[in-house]
């Protein structure tokens, strides 16, 4: 089925003013050549908050309320980028080459630059911790039974 021919609106819950909130959405505004010419449509926004956010659509004949997502007769996601800085130095992110480590297997504290070392040789310069909180009943990597409480095994 196509969609040329029907009016359809955008949203999304990017926040272009506001603080963001997961369930809020706004609508987009078209931007086209030819207001004549439906395959001339596109939406264009300007973002600087890193993310990921929803769009959806709907279509809008008949509609009198502020639609929701489960409206939609499409939908998905679009990613925006952070920015990384290091040393008030921008970073291309395609130049962060990150490790995740399980931290409960680290063991104690004094173990673990001999156990980050081969990270260091092989190339990674960013490591990615699992939480060093106090681990739940099912000592699953992130089940934490106390978020203000570092995990035992690192003082053994």
């Amino acid at each position: 089925a196509s969609l040329l021919g029907t009016k359809i609106k955008l949203f999304t819950n990017y926040p272009f003013k506001n603080e963001f909130n997961r369930d809020t959405y706004s609508e987009i505004e078209w931007s086209f050549s030819s207001e004549n010419d439906q395959t001339s449509y596109f939406a264009d926004i300007t973002v600087s908050l890193p993310g990921s956010f929803i769009f959806y659509f709907v279509e809008s004949a008949g509609l009198t309320a502020p639609p929701s997502p489960l409206d939609s007769i499409g939908s998905g996601f679009f990613t925006v980028d952070p920015v990384l800085n290091c040393n008030g130095k921008p970073v291309p992110l395609d130049s962060v080459v990150c490790q995740t480590v399980l931290a409960k297997l680290l063991g104690s504290l004094d173990l673990w630059r001999d156990r980050l070392s081969p990270a260091k040789e092989c190339g990674y310069n960013m490591i990615h911790f699992t939480p060093i909180q106090a681990l739940g009943a099912s000592n699953s990597a992130y089940s934490i039974s106390n978020q203000h409480s570092l995990s035992p095994v690192f003082s053994k």
